[in-house]
């Protein structure tokens, strides 16, 4: 991740790493918004009960295509009534709405793959990913081609690389494939507790870049995109103790068993 937001930083300059970011926050900020609370009931009801799995693979598509689709939607047409909100138009725009479903499916599929403890296929499947994504992006800029459009593409084929991969393996455990309406309310009643607070928090850490893109421009984003994405860093160790945490203490039904494993 380091890497990579070195060359892109090197390869578009300021300017071009503000218009990136920019892409990357919408992407992003539409995810958060279309999740509806699913990503952390996945992890818990599978945890919980592994014979959900074909139906939580199921509903996670059909959350990640449907919501993902209609986030990306209204998006758009807020992005055409008010279009003065951002410098993204055109093609980097579309890449980055495009990237809405594709990376809520990818965040789901994840989520699964951690409630059923295959940590070590989880990480395979990121380092994977990262690591075809700095080699495709280091080409890009040996061969002059890079622009953030270009790189964004990038992103999008990466992501959709992980979405088959995870899809792969994780149908290889199921077999099957359902979609259930009654569990997929009772993931929604679930994870709708968490949704608000994940939502709101996220924002608050996502939200200033735009502020900074409509006050002082692209270029101001740019260098103020790259401080965030250190400061990101910061936020590892808690991240990851949170996620090998969650599907742990979901399978528990003992509070004294949870409280006891988490010290």
């Amino acid at each position: 991740g380091l890497v990579s937001s070195v060359l892109i930083a090197r390869g578009l300059g300021p300017e071009g790493r503000g218009l990136f970011a920019i892409a990357a926050a919408l992407g992003a900020v539409g995810i958060q918004f279309a999740n509806l609370g699913i990503h952390s009931s996945n992890t818990y009801y599978v945890a919980r009960n592994r014979e959900l799995m074909p139906t939580l693979i199921g509903n996670s598509i059909a959350v990640g295509l449907g919501a993902g689709g209609l986030a990306a939607g209204i998006i758009f047409l807020l992005f055409q009534v008010v279009p003065e909100i951002s410098s993204l138009n055109g093609s980097i725009l579309a890449l980055a709405l495009f990237w809405i479903p594709v990376g809520l499916l990818y965040m789901l599929l994840q989520n699964l793959m951690i409630g059923i403890d295959r940590v070590r296929f989880y990480n395979l499947t990121e380092l994977n990913t990262k690591i075809l994504f700095t080699l495709l992006i280091t080409v890009l800029f040996l061969i002059g081609q890079a622009d953030v459009d270009a790189v964004y593409v990038v992103v999008l084929l990466t992501g959709l690389i992980g979405v088959v991969l995870l899809l792969w393996k994780l149908l290889r455990i199921s077999k099957v494939l359902k979609f259930s309406a009654s569990i997929f309310r009772d993931s929604f009643r679930y994870g709708i507790k968490a949704y608000l607070v994940a939502l709101f928090s996220f924002l608050v850490v996502r939200i200033d870049i735009f502020m900074v893109e409509y006050f002082l421009g692209l270029d101001a984003a740019g260098h103020y995109s790259i401080a965030v994405a250190l400061a990101d860093y910061l936020y590892m160790i808690p991240v990851v103790v949170g996620t090998i945490l969650f599907p742990k203490l979901s399978s528990m039904s003992e509070l004294k068993e949870k409280w006891s494993f988490t010290k």
